[in-house]
């Protein structure tokens, strides 16, 4: 359970619900995803954030990678030596043969995976 409530902490799940009452006064909430909502037959009736949002005056703003395609270069560039550097850490699942992918796969959606979900073949 709390591996699944903790990777849903900012892509709309549980925690995110648990956490919004407590946002400060002038609060800002980056929406990134909503992952833990992607498979949803439905939408659930959580929270009400609205009174939150206009009480605290919260700026809530979503964004997608697709809105910086202009920065991607320089981004890279920037990435690539923070990486060199050392600056920048990741974690990565590995799991061994092409039939394991669907199961790798679903395991992206239950949280067995840790960092990256990496799925080797053989040579």
């Amino acid at each position: 359970m709390f591996n699944k409530l903790n990777k849903e902490h900012n892509v709309g799940g549980a925690i995110s619900d648990a956490v919004i009452p407590s946002i400060n006064f002038h609060g800002r909430i980056v929406l990134c995803g909503q992952i833990a909502l992607y498979n949803a037959k439905e939408i659930p009736m959580r929270p009400r954030i609205q009174p939150y949002l206009l009480t605290r005056s919260i700026l809530m703003q979503g964004f997608i990678v697709g809105n910086y395609s202009s920065q991607f270069a320089e981004g890279t560039a920037a990435l690539t030596e923070w990486l060199k550097e050392g600056k920048l850490k990741s974690s990565q699942t590995v799991v061994e043969g092409f039939t394991q992918l669907p199961k790798a796969l679903i395991g992206l959606f239950s949280g067995k995976n840790t960092g990256k979900m990496i799925v080797k073949t053989a040579n």
